[in-house]
């Protein structure tokens, strides 16, 4: 037996509209109209098909001019899309998809001391056996270039470990700022790391009395301004022009003045040519102070001493940087005033 459809199917067979929309008229018209050539209309549109077709180049040439230069570049070198920013930070070296090693610094990492490095070398320990490796670090900002880390020839592995996978260091950088730490194996280069320095405090260094015995055997003491027990240099006492004694002499801007001083440590440590550099707060610009070609002897308690002539050009706070063998020993803030 046929099933009966429901019978809200009737509803579907018949047209939604009150009266018919599409009459036997309406067709016979539209199938006339399709026979028809629109001969005009197909020549007029074929007469703009080439000059849209120039427009199209016109503009394109010169969408393509406009561009910025580092993106018409990259579409005439599809090669030099995706390349990465020499500059950017990055603890990791790698070649060839190979991590060759992994720098990791102190956490507290900034300008103007002494901090320390340990560097995780991937590579057998044959690779360095014998070998000696130098650290040398470079500014993105302004282009200066100190010797880090002074060739060291690797004799030993790391403490505990079958190669260097514990190599440390420590070293002080002179600026703050974006640093390329560049790794050289006997004068070749090994590989690089890229690393944020950050902005150093710039509190001045306090002042503290170094005792002495006068020639009259009276006890005195001096002034010294920096880090006792490691670098300084005398500020006073001083009679003033007024016949005033001072703890401290103020250092005047454009203004030179000898200055003694004084320096704790190994022997080791204090060998080598002795240069001062200077930064002003908020600037960047390195300041060539003061250079000998080695320290004085011990005096005053001290273990080594050096008299220099230092002048500082414009007044503000300023941060005062010794260097001993190129590398960076200590750095003491001072105010300059004007004169």
């Amino acid at each position: 037996m046929k099933e009966q459809p429901p019978q809200w199917s009737e509803a579907f067979s018949s047209s939604p509209f009150m009266k018919p929309r599409f009459t036997e008229q309406m067709k016979q018209d539209i199938i006339h109209k399709a026979k028809q050539r629109p001969q005009s209309k197909v020549k007029t549109a074929t007469r703009f098909i080439p000059a849209m077709a120039i427009l199209l180049v016109v503009g394109a040439i010169m969408v393509f001019t406009l561009l910025p230069k580092s993106v018409t570049e990259q579409m005439q070198n599809p090669a030099s899309v995706g390349k990465v920013d020499p500059w950017s930070v990055r603890m990791e070296y790698q070649q060839n998809g190979t991590t060759l090693f992994n720098i990791f610094p102190d956490p507290n990492l900034s300008a103007g001391k002494p901090f320390g490095y340990m560097i995780h070398f991937t590579a057998p320990f044959d690779t360095f056996a014998g070998n000696q490796i130098t650290i040398n670090a470079f500014h993105k900002e302004t282009g200066t270039r100190i010797t880090a880390l002074h060739p060291q020839t690797i004799t030993t592995p790391s403490s505990g470990y079958p190669g260097l996978e514990r190599f440390t260091t420590t070293f002080a950088l002179p600026l703050s700022g974006i640093w390329r730490y560049e790794v050289m194996l006997n004068g070749q280069f090994y590989g690089d790391a890229v690393l944020s320095v950050a902005e150093p405090s710039w509190t001045v260094s306090p002042t503290f009395e170094l005792p002495y015995t006068s020639g009259d055997g009276k006890k005195n003491a001096y002034v010294l301004v920096g880090e006792q027990g490691k670098a300084g240099f005398i500020v006073g006492p001083y009679i003033n022009e007024k016949g005033v004694r001072l703890d401290q002499q103020p250092l005047i801007a454009g203004k030179g003045n000898k200055y003694m001083w004084h320096f704790w440590g190994a022997d080791q440590e204090l060998e080598g040519e002795f240069k001062v550099s200077a930064v002003k707060q908020g600037t960047t610009a390195l300041v060539q102070v003061f250079s000998a070609s080695q320290l004085g002897g011990g005096l005053n308690g001290a273990d080594r001493t050096a008299v220099s002539s230092m002048s500082l050009p414009e007044p503000g706070r300023w941060r005062v940087m010794a260097y001993i063998n190129d590398r960076l020993y200590s750095s003491i803030v001072v105010d300059v005033i004007s004169n």
